[in-house]
């Protein structure tokens, strides 16, 4: 991402009315979006497109959230995005499943869009 790019979030959720919503609110804090609402495939999307950010939903069919990170995570990838898991599980179990990682952050759908947004900013900040 050059200073003239806008970062790239590539949003993971089952839920379409969630996407769209999300996805609205991104875009209007100067973030491109892209959406995806099945995990199945998304490997695939961040080797073409490889954004700056994924915000997975943990509780998706076929493939749970903390599984496709460490799917992310095990690829060989040119460059490995963050990872913000976006769920309406509980805080204490968010916490847990992050610690496995080291490098992923977490909100709680409950916190709200502006939490994400934040959580977003910090991962990009991480990364440089």
């Amino acid at each position: 991402m050059t200073s003239a790019e806008r970062p790239t979030v590539l949003l993971v959720d089952d839920n379409p009315e969630l996407l769209l919503t999300v996805s609205r609110y991104l875009r209007g804090k100067a973030l491109e979006v892209l959406t995806a609402d099945s995990p199945l495939g998304v490997t695939n999307v961040v080797r073409r497109e490889m954004p700056d950010v994924v915000v997975l939903d943990v509780t998706m069919p076929a493939l749970s959230g903390d599984a496709l990170a460490k799917l992310l995570r095990s690829q060989s990838l040119v460059r490995q995005p963050a990872i913000v898991f976006f769920s309406a599980l509980d805080e204490e179990s968010l916490h847990r499943m992050t610690r496995q990682f080291g490098d992923v952050s977490y909100v709680s759908k409950t916190s709200g869009l502006d939490e994400l947004h934040v959580a977003i900013q910090e991962a990009l900040a991480a990364r440089g």
